[in-house]
């Protein structure tokens, strides 16, 4: 019941019990969540920035659906603590929260602590905050925005900002080859 599933990046399950939890071991963004406390009191474009510029290279949480097919066999590992691999096929869904504008967002989470207890969710995938991003532009019909902490500290990512993180990303993502000489090559 205490336990929580973790999906990371190689399609991997975890599960975490209250001793030893994986995640935390895995995922230290207090530096990303004393960023966005600074941000939130001053509002300044350089606290901004800083938090940007971390949660580029952050792993997050996010809360899921495991997949309703899953082998049994899977499902007694992950229950037993052992690391899972899914087949490739396999869909994992996110949980979205629906603002009051019928809008849905997806939800991250810093670390394990700032999900509440009366709120967590079936599954929680780590991914690198990155992939959340492509997730949401890829989907821009059923994602309106990306909340950050969105029960404790939150912070509210909207299209625009999405659609220049979008951009970072597919440009990190660019691999420039240079052609030389084998002569160029042993100078």
């Amino acid at each position: 019941e205490g336990n929580r599933r973790i999906l990371e990046r190689g399609q991997r399950i975890e599960q975490c019990g209250k001793e030893g939890n994986m995640a935390e071991q895995k995922i230290d963004n207090k530096a990303l969540e004393e960023a966005i406390d600074t941000f939130r009191s001053d509002k300044e474009r350089d606290s901004y920035v800083k938090v940007m510029e971390l949660m580029e290279k952050s792993t997050v949480l996010v809360p899921a659906m495991p997949p309703a097919d899953l082998d049994p066999e899977l499902m007694k590992q992950m229950k037993e603590g052992k690391p899972v691999r899914f087949p490739k096929e396999t869909k994992i869904v996110p949980c979205l929260l629906r603002k009051e504008t019928g809008e849905q967002a997806l939800p991250i989470f810093t670390s394990p602590e700032q999900i509440p207890a009366d709120k967590k969710p079936p599954m929680v995938m780590a991914m690198p905050f990155m992939g959340c991003v492509s997730m949401a532009s890829a989907n821009p019909d059923k994602v309106a925005e990306i909340v950050v902490n969105p029960f404790s500290g939150i912070m509210i990512l909207n299209k625009s900002v999405l659609e220049v993180a979008e951009k970072r990303r597919k440009a990190a993502g660019q691999i420039k080859t240079v052609q030389m000489t084998k002569e160029q090559f042993q100078d």
